[in-house]
């Protein structure tokens, strides 16, 4: 069994060859594996020292499968963290004037019947309006802090 995970990491390695001296291993959130290497390395050379570091590369490929195992599916009737607060999300035909909503205790997401369980629509719908309010935000801070404060003066009018 790991016989076969060890293949399998060897054969689905990106190498990318670049200006450097050392070589650099790492692990992409979707569990590739990514090696950097020098332009002058060998194939064997670069097998050869991810093979010396194999027992890291599958400790980290067991701490990445772990953590998208405790991520909230983003499925209706589910608790999902927005500004702090835990509200759940309500997955449905809502009656609003846009395809995210925020009420006190739920985030609302309009979708079709059909895209209900599409977890990568309803992720995108979310990351849109999360953006969105993000930049809102940030635009009304940055508003008052321009607009609302006023500068001390230096000047002495006595």
């Amino acid at each position: 069994m790991k016989d076969n995970i060890k293949n399998e990491i060897m054969s689905g390695m990106e190498i990318e060859y670049r200006k450097r001296k050392s070589l650099e291993i790492q692990i992409k959130p979707d569990g590739r594996v990514r090696v950097l290497a020098p332009k002058t390395a060998t194939k064997a050379w670069i097998f050869e020292a991810v093979k010396s570091k194999e027992e890291w590369i599958l400790e980290k490929l067991e701490s990445l499968s772990e953590k998208v195992k405790s991520q909230p599916k983003l499925q209706h009737g589910e608790k999902v963290l927005d500004a702090g607060n835990m509200v759940t999300l309500s997955i449905g035909c809502h009656a609003g004037d846009y395809p995210v909503e925020r009420t006190e205790d739920q985030l609302r997401v309009q979708i079709i019947d059909e895209w209900r369980e599409d977890e990568a629509r309803i992720s995108s719908l979310l990351l849109d309006w999360y953006t969105e309010n993000t930049r809102r935000k940030v635009l009304d801070f940055t508003k008052k802090m321009v607009y609302d404060s006023k500068p001390e003066s230096k000047c002495n009018t006595n």
